[in-house]
């Protein structure tokens, strides 16, 4: 489970069990993320967020990195 609050911090527990924390500002059409996944920091990484119905792709280094596809759920 991916969150991402409006007070610019962010968590996140992933499938092998890591947790993330963090947090975030948006700069220009960018989501720029700083933060530590299990004790290891990552540093900072521009994304490009694309939301289409049940699903968003994020994709790294400003949009030219690998992307992810989310299942967005309430």
């Amino acid at each position: 489970m991916f969150v991402a609050n409006a007070d610019g911090t962010v968590s996140a527990k992933l499938t092998s069990g890591k947790k993330f924390r963090g947090s975030w500002v948006w700069d220009k059409k960018f989501r720029c993320r700083n933060g530590v996944l299990d004790g290891r920091a990552l540093g900072t990484d521009c994304q490009v967020w694309e939301i289409d119905g049940s699903s968003a792709r994020m994709t790294r280094k400003k949009g030219k990195g690998k992307p992810t596809v989310y299942a967005v759920s309430n």
